[in-house]
């Protein structure tokens, strides 16, 4: 490990890494496709009105969680922002010991029960290879039963550096976005300084796989009506929170979960705090949108350009959000057009035309549902705003492990975790991400993972 120094810039309160909860909190997996999780705010634009629902119930069960009023569970996890992702376990069919990355997934999924497997599988990636053989030869050593874990590479020898910040040592590792930081003198960076030192890695397991082992890792069909694939199962979900403390100790392997307990008290929100979402829940059920009506699929490709760097902004004004989506979507039609000195044919005016004309056609429809698009983006900024009340107050969460966004030229932003994924039994939404997307979805686009 080596140490630096680095410079420190204090942009916001130092924030700390796990969310204490009452109850065990977790990370599942959501019903829409392996690895994805959907923003609380999009749904609207995913589902139309079965969206909005789905957003409300989330956010009405977390209030009554939060306020400590409902016995219905909640269950809410900070996301591990890691990399790569690591599968793990005995195969539920032949009952060998593998693992996996996400080409898991594949049609055709690859799967590793030998070194030679690995070298076979991942050819072109060997600090990936790397990684996997560890695993394998390390993994075995846990006492797994018969579950199959999904998890994420938070640390590795390699990545570990010591860094003095604020004048107090540091171990810190940047898996992905985030750089996390734990002080030396704690007792997990002891914990990881003894693994280290070792050769070995940390994980964090979040997800285990429930399903039939005759569906594993998922049951690919052909419909034949459409010749397309069509999923059956994605049987990947909460886990058992005491599997990771079933666990044996390896000399040389950190493992954590995302179950967490409570450490200092429950996290609860203030009557103004209530009132805020109470309210905010209230504008935005008088608000209605013909979601059928309008293109919710360019809505949403246009939104994710909104949060981008240099200006990252969300819904700041719904009207100028509108007129600002008329523009971009006027460009991006009229990129496909042919310049004047392009067109050399009566054919390709002709067509020239028709695009044309079409183009003011459908800018024409977007204004006649005017007030649907105004309304739609005034109930995702609504439905961000609520989300923002419970991100904060996750964010006051006590732990010590300290995070960092990596501002160039050595400066480190403090920053807070990447997000949460709450978790009821409100709707069939799955979990529901509640993540600022101004500092990581745009983090996201400026900032590259490390060499795997």
């Amino acid at each position: 490990m080596h140490f630096h120094h680095m410079v420190l810039k204090k942009t916001k309160n130092m924030k700390n890494f796990k969310l204490y909860f009452e109850d065990y909190v977790l990370l599942a997996e959501a019903k829409s496709k392996p690895g994805h999780i959907d923003h609380l705010e999009e749904l609207i634009l995913i589902r139309g009105q079965e969206g909005y629902n789905q957003a409300r119930a989330a956010l009405t069960n977390l209030l009554s969680h939060l306020q400590g009023k409902s016995k219905r569970k909640v269950s809410t996890s900070v996301k591990w922002d890691g990399a790569p992702a690591i599968f793990a376990g005995k195969h539920p069919v032949n009952g060998k010991f593998f693992v996996a990355t996400k080409s898991i997934f594949n049609d055709e999924p690859k799967i590793n029960y030998t070194e030679a497997d690995i070298n076979r599988n991942h050819k072109k990636a060997p600090g990936l290879q790397d990684k996997l053989k560890q695993a394998l030869r390390l993994l075995p050593k846990l006492g797994m039963k018969n579950n199959v874990l999904w998890g994420d590479y938070m640390f590795w020898p390699e990545l570990v550096e010591e860094e003095d910040i604020d004048g107090v040592l540091h171990y810190t590792f940047k898996p992905n976005t985030i750089k996390y930081a734990v002080e030396v003198d704690s007792k997990l960076g002891r914990q990881i300084a003894d693994k280290v030192s070792n050769g070995g890695s940390g994980i964090v397991f979040h997800t285990q796989f429930h399903g039939d082992p005759d569906e594993f890792p998922r049951t690919l069909d052909i419909d034949p009506e459409t010749g397309k694939k069509e999923e059956h199962s994605k049987k990947w979900g909460p886990m058992d929170g005491g599997i990771v403390k079933r666990f044996k100790d390896v000399p040389n392997l950190w493992i954590d979960d995302a179950y967490f307990k409570e450490l200092t008290g429950k996290v609860t929100l203030t009557d103004d705090e209530a009132k805020q979402i109470k309210d905010i829940i209230k504008t935005a059920d008088t608000l209605k949108v013909r979601y059928n009506d309008l293109p919710v699929d360019l809505v949403k490709i246009y939104l994710n350009r909104e949060i981008r760097p240099p200006n990252p902004q969300f819904i700041k004004d719904p009207e100028k959000s509108y007129r600002a989506f008329i523009d971009w979507y006027s460009d991006r039609e009229k990129k496909k057009w042919k310049s004047p000195e392009e067109i050399k044919t009566a054919v390709q005016e002709t067509a020239q035309q028709q695009r044309e004309e079409n183009l003011r056609l459908k800018l024409a429809e977007f204004e006649s549902d005017k007030i649907d698009f105004i309304n739609m983006f005034k109930v995702s900024s609504l439905l961000a705003q609520a989300k923002q009340i419970f991100i904060n107050k996750y964010d006051n969460a006590v732990y010590n492990t300290k995070h960092f966004l990596d501002g160039g030229d050595g400066v480190l932003n403090v920053t807070n975790p990447e997000g949460y994924v709450a978790v009821s039994n409100a709707g069939d939404a799955g979990p529901i991400k509640l993540v600022n997307r101004l500092d990581f979805s745009s983090a996201n686009f400026v900032t590259g993972k490390p060499g795997s």
